[in-house]
């Protein structure tokens, strides 16, 4: 999990039946801080994720980035590009990245954001949101889990 970009991305190989999914086009994240860039197509899939503990939420279908090619920014870090790349999965839970190299990233490929069942059950009243803290990554906020050292701030529209 990376607080640091927004999206999915995984090895295209590790994407089943990726040929029978829809295509959005070609797609690319770059990871500032390795200086990565992934190469690939954006294809929608649902996806599951499983906590430690054993619970599982279910995005509604999604854009995922299967990569097909890894390049490597100038200044990249221990980094090497390969074609057909194997062992890449990340979950990409940040905001507000769109201005570091992740243009085509935002809210619409944050999976966190689009949960459709928790544990099998429809997500119904789930305030969209989640909370990451030492003890684990809360999906959905509540009178719970939003007390304490918060502040609400009315957002002002563009």
């Amino acid at each position: 999990m990376d607080t640091g970009s927004t999206g999915i991305v995984v090895s295209a190989d590790k994407i089943p039946n990726i040929d029978r999914l829809q295509s959005l086009g070609p797609g690319r994240l770059t990871y500032s801080s390795s200086g990565r860039i992934m190469i690939g197509r954006w294809v929608m899939t649902p996806v599951t994720i499983m906590g430690r503990n054993g619970t599982s939420i279910a995005a509604a279908p999604i854009p995922v980035l299967a990569v097909d090619r890894v390049e490597c920014m100038e200044s990249a870090r221990r980094c090497t590009p390969r074609e057909d790349p194997r062992g890449i999965s990340m979950l990409g839970i940040g905001f507000a990245r769109r201005g570091d190299h992740q243009a085509q990233s935002g809210p619409a490929k944050n999976p966190f954001l689009h949960v459709a069942t928790v544990n099998g059950a429809k997500a119904q009243r789930l305030r969209s949101g989640y909370l990451v803290t030492r003890s684990g990554v809360f999906v959905g906020l509540t009178a719970a889990n939003t007390q304490g050292g918060f502040a609400y701030v009315k957002l002002a529209s563009r």
